[in-house]
C-alpha cells in the first residue's frame, strides 16, 4: 500500500442552488483531497461554509471536483467522501463525520456543469465504522502539521 498523497488544502468555491430571482448562491466549503492507492479521498469540512450546504448537493460537488483536480474514481474504488462538523462536536468524536463512498460514478458528461466526465447518484452516508475513522483521523493528521 502506498501512502496517502495531498493533492489540495484550501478553500472550494462552486455555484450552487439558488432560485429564478436571485440567480445560484455563491458556495464555498473547505476542502482537502488526497490520492490514496489511485482512489480519490475527500474530506469536505463544513467549517464557515457559506451558499448552498455540502450535504444537500454533494452529488453534484463530487461531479465538479473530479473535473477540477482531475481525479478519475474509475481508477480506485469510487470516490471516498467524508464530511466533517468540527463547529458542532469535539474534532475527535467520530459521530460529528459523516462517511460514504459516492455511489457508482457514470462516466458519461454531465449536463449541468461543462467539462465534469462523472455522474454521481445515490450516495449511501453512514457513521464512520473503525476502519473508515482510522482513514479519516491518518489522513486529517496529515494536514494538520
Amino acid at each position: 500500500m502506498s501512502a496517502p498523497q495531498l493533492v489540495y488544502n484550501g478553500n472550494y468555491s462552486w455555484q450552487g442552488f439558488g432560485n429564478r430571482s436571485i440567480g445560484k448562491w455563491k458556495s464555498s466549503c473547505h476542502l482537502i483531497i488526497f490520492k490514496f492507492n489511485q482512489t480519490p479521498v475527500v474530506i469536505v469540512e463544513e467549517r464557515n461554509n457559506s451558499g448552498t450546504s455540502v450535504t444537500n448537493c454533494a452529488e453534484n460537488i463530487a461531479a465538479l471536483i473530479c473535473r477540477d483536480f482531475d481525479l478519475n474514481p474509475l481508477k480506485g474504488n469510487g470516490l471516498i467522501w467524508f464530511e466533517s462538523y468540527p463547529e458542532y462536536k469535539d474534532e475527535n468524536d467520530v459521530s460529528s463525520v459523516s462517511f460514504s463512498i459516492m455511489g457508482n460514478p457514470t462516466p458519461e458528461r454531465h449536463l449541468k456543469f461543462p467539462g465534469c466526465q462523472f455522474l454521481f447518484s445515490a450516495p449511501k452516508w453512514s457513521p464512520l465504522n473503525e476502519q473508515t475513522s482510522e482513514l479519516f483521523y491518518a489522513l486529517n493528521d496529515q494536514v494538520k502539521c
